[in-house]
């Protein structure tokens, strides 16, 4: 497979996989105590579903 492949793959509006959040993403990160600034970093977040969620949740998000 070549970029022009994942290029055309990812070119459309909708999500191709899904928008619902990861179980183990939002039991771990919802019962988190954290003060002050909530980072996160998302590695390999594909269409950025957890990412998303996340920064819903009030966390600042990176995905890469």
């Amino acid at each position: 497979m070549d970029s022009n492949y994942w290029d055309e793959k990812y070119s459309v509006e909708e999500f191709i996989y899904t928008k619902v959040v990861n179980r183990f993403v939002a039991e771990l990160c919802g019962d988190l105590e954290v003060s002050g600034n909530r980072r996160a970093i998302e590695l390999a977040g594909g269409e950025g579903r957890n990412a998303v969620w996340l920064a819903k949740q009030g966390w600042q998000v990176e995905n890469i």
